[in-house]
């Protein structure tokens, strides 16, 4: 089976990760940076190999990335769409813009309270949460799109005849698709972020965040603490080493177009 290569650029981030790190790690053995309480990079690093093979430990990791994948997948379904309507409709515009210009800077984890009275603790409360803070990358993205699709193709298009969401669906969106990756990617990090925040904020002793919560106030030693936010960290890599993956395979014919 033929070996697949590493990406250069994930090597280079993996060799200055390691070296950061070693760097500290050896100026506080040498005493040149006193930290005080804060343990070692060495003792988390410790801590983060023994949270990675306790099968508990993984099973809130799993609740984390469920809950951020299906918040993330709701926004991009309804920022997808309200990127359509905004720019296939002159009405929608209108009035949908002034809206959303009034509720995007609201901070998604402020919906936290008000969806959990509605929705109870649990994935639905978390996982709208999630999908209130990813939506707008996706949205203004898509919209971003839109505007740049080359509008002697979309005239070809209606001198043929072609109706409206038939430009949309074969012109508009596979044109825009690079942009709407780009806001997918900005929100599946954002993603991750909510869904631990909700979990520490309003804890219901589930994920990533309910182990925090409940480390926090159970005297659990720091490098526990920073190890499990360290995993956090470790899961919107992983998410978006993935999602640059998939970009650079499915949109690779952007490169020299200046998309």
């Amino acid at each position: 089976m033929e070996k697949v290569p590493i990406p250069r650029h994930v090597t280079r981030g993996a060799t200055g990760f390691v070296t950061f790190f070693a760097l500290v790690e050896v100026l506080v053995a040498s005493g040149m940076i006193d930290v005080g309480s804060i343990p070692r990079p060495s003792e988390i690093f410790r801590e983060v190999l023994s949270l990675l093979t306790d099968t508990v430990i993984l099973g809130e990791v799993w609740v984390t990335v469920k809950g951020a994948a299906v918040g993330l997948a709701a926004a991009i379904v309804v920022g997808v769409l309200l990127g359509i309507i905004v720019s296939t409709s002159i009405i929608a515009r209108r009035l949908l813009l002034p809206v959303i210009q009034l509720i995007r800077p609201i901070p998604g984890v402020a919906y936290a309270p008000l969806l959990i009275a509605v929705f109870q603790r649990g994935l639905m409360s978390r996982s709208f949460t999630v999908a209130v803070a990813c939506t707008w990358p996706i949205l203004f993205n898509s919209q971003a799109g839109f505007a740049a699709v080359d509008p002697v193709a979309v005239q070809t298009a209606r001198s043929f005849d072609e109706t409206k969401w038939a430009i949309v669906r074969r012109i508009s969106l596979p044109s825009a698709s690079p942009f709407i990756w780009t806001g997918i990617r900005i929100s599946a990090s954002i993603a991750i972020i909510v869904e631990v925040a909700v979990e520490i904020l309003i804890p219901d002793g589930t994920g990533i965040g309910g182990f925090l919560a409940q480390a926090g106030s159970g005297g659990v030693d720091l490098a526990t603490i920073y190890a499990a936010t360290f995993v956090a960290g470790l899961l919107s890599i992983v998410m978006n080493m993935a999602l640059d993956t998939i970009d650079t395979r499915v949109f690779n014919w952007r490169k020299g177009l200046g998309a």
